[in-house]
């Protein structure tokens, strides 16, 4: 099974969403909530923390588990709380994203 972690950042009653690039073999060019795959040995945590600065250039301070999503191709999304609080921004962000 692969574990995936995904940030639902909340901000004034919005969520932020990050486009998935065109060549992703799941769900492609679709909207979704920032996050990406568990390296081997990664904690969820630090997998979260590390997939946030890479994709959308936010480091989360604090945040909680709130489901654990098992998928029929053997795929589990965890998705976390994470509010808004930024130390920095960290790098660029390399996934187009937007608060509807």
């Amino acid at each position: 099974m692969t574990d995936i972690v995904n940030g639902l950042l909340l901000r004034n009653g919005t969520v932020l969403l990050a486009r998935r690039s065109a060549g992703r073999q799941a769900y492609p060019n679709r909207w979704s909530f920032p996050g990406g795959h568990v390296e081997v040995g990664e904690s969820l945590d630090d997998a979260l923390i590390r997939e946030l600065r890479e994709e959308i250039g936010v480091t989360p301070l604090s945040f909680e588990q709130i489901a654990a999503i098992e998928e029929p191709k053997e795929l589990k999304l965890t998705t976390p709380r994470a509010p808004i609080r930024r130390k920095k921004q960290c790098g660029k962000s390399s996934l187009p994203h937007t608060w509807p």
